[in-house]
């Protein structure tokens, strides 16, 4: 990721979508990121839950793409804990979705789509 690329933490608000809970801009140096856990006095989900797997996602500044984050955890939790603080030695942006797909397919079966023929 290049310098001011962007790290962000998220949840699910309940409505199974996922929210920012926090967020910081990748420099030269460690990156912190502050993460807002949910407000229990609301009825809605505003946070992160105690308990609850941490979601990253990565913003790269050169593309302009979005990321699913997958980090390698050095200490700490690894879920959200009010007033924790977990470490992460790196991590790895990976495009959303399969990036390969494993097919079986019978012997004689084609496509209507698309039907390969060998041409000599």
């Amino acid at each position: 990721m290049s310098e001011g690329s962007l790290i962000g933490v998220f949840y699910d608000n309940g409505s199974d979508e996922l929210a920012c809970a926090g967020y910081a801009e990748i420099g030269t140096g460690t990156v912190q990121i502050a993460a807002m856990g949910d407000d229990s006095q609301t009825d809605e989900i505003d946070g992160l839950v105690a308990g609850k797997e941490l979601v990253y996602h990565v913003w790269d500044a050169s593309t302009c793409e979005v990321y699913s984050g997958t980090v390698e955890y050095t200490n700490g939790p690894q879920v959200f804990t009010g007033n924790g603080i977990t470490f992460i030695n790196n991590i790895y942006a990976s495009p959303f979705g399969p990036t390969e797909q494993l097919m079986a397919l019978p012997s004689g079966w084609s496509c209507s789509h698309v039907i390969c023929f060998l041409t000599t």
